[in-house]
């Protein structure tokens, strides 16, 4: 009975991704051309036709809203795509790391120098974040961040053993910091190389669409907006990240009757965002894939079949 009362009050739910504080959901809004669309019915799908995504937080007891076009999803999947090729190459770098330190290869990188994979310091080295600070004069402040991180990684050690190869690095960079050496233990040169490209660098931009205004309206006239954008860090263990913004704007005068958003003058701006594994964001992408075959396949017939009534059939029908 749960199942039947839950598919009919969330009907349209193509994904839901639940997490402890967060459940994220996509729900199917797409519509089938029409006459009035104006544009050729075998497009099968309406200009209006989107996924609606989700972001409830169970904290806050608010859900976040963006419109996910059925339009851009050819692009989201080519830059999904690129994205994975990313992760693919950062973990066969570590795994390449991993085996040239195991058989003590000449050149292998430091623990001190691997990148860190949980929290907001994923994808920099515990070696390089305490020497940019000791050139910043901040090197205390980042030892301290490195040390209450390691702490972090310890209580979850028993559920994650994998954690131990990061507490091992804030170990050594923080005791050859102490040391006074750590500078002599950056990899140079191609090794260096191999480990910035393990680091994965900036978060690759999936998804970063305009903010865009709807109809409704608050009582100070403002237009509700939104934004949503997506990225991958290829060397984090939760690589995607979906952030969704919700705010209400008044909305310009531009050229070509054009509306722009007047975002300085926004009020009740609300962001949240949720890291995925990459496995999470495979699914999401596979389950919209084929909601939209399965709605195409559903309405191709009829539409074609209204096509077919309007071509010219060489007898001056």
């Amino acid at each position: 009975m749960r199942e039947e009362k839950n598919n009919r009050k969330y009907a349209g739910q193509v994904v839901d991704i639940p997490r402890s504080n967060y459940r994220l959901s996509f729900i199917d809004r797409l519509k089938k051309m029409t006459d009035e669309e104006g544009d050729p019915f075998l497009n099968i799908f309406s200009n209006r036709s989107i996924y609606l995504i989700s972001l409830f937080s169970y904290e806050k007891k608010q859900s976040l809203v963006a419109n996910l076009p059925l339009r851009d999803m050819p692009l989201l999947k080519k830059r999904t795509d690129c994205a994975q090729e990313a992760i693919f190459r950062a973990v066969n770098y570590q795994a390449a790391f991993c085996q040239a330190a195991g058989d003590g290869a000449a050149g292998s990188i430091p623990a001190a120098f691997t990148p860190l994979k949980m929290g907001n310091l994923a994808g920099k080295t515990p070696g390089d974040l305490l020497l940019e600070a000791q050139q910043e004069g901040k090197a205390a402040e980042m030892a301290a961040t490195l040390e209450r991180q390691a702490d972090f990684l310890r209580g979850k050690l028993e559920r994650y053993p994998k954690n131990q190869a990061q507490i091992d690095a804030i170990e050594e960079a923080l005791g050859y910091f102490d040391l006074g050496c750590l500078e002599e233990y950056k990899p140079k040169g191609e090794t260096a190389g191999l480990g910035e490209a393990q680091a994965g660098g900036k978060p690759i931009v999936i998804y970063n669409p305009p903010t865009k205004h709807q109809k409704v309206q608050n009582t100070a006239g403002k237009h509700a907006c939104y934004s949503v954008s997506i990225t991958c860090s290829p060397a984090k263990n939760y690589p995607y990240r979906l952030e969704i913004m919700n705010c209400y704007a008044p909305l310009g005068h531009g050229r070509n009757g054009m509306l722009p958003i007047l975002m300085d003058q926004a009020e009740e701006i609300r962001k949240e965002s949720i890291d995925l594994t990459e496995g999470e964001w495979l699914y999401i992408m596979d389950c919209l894939d084929e909601n939209r075959k399965e709605a195409k396949a559903l309405w191709y017939g009829e539409l074609r079949n209204q096509d077919e009534k309007n071509r010219w059939n060489g007898n001056g029908g």
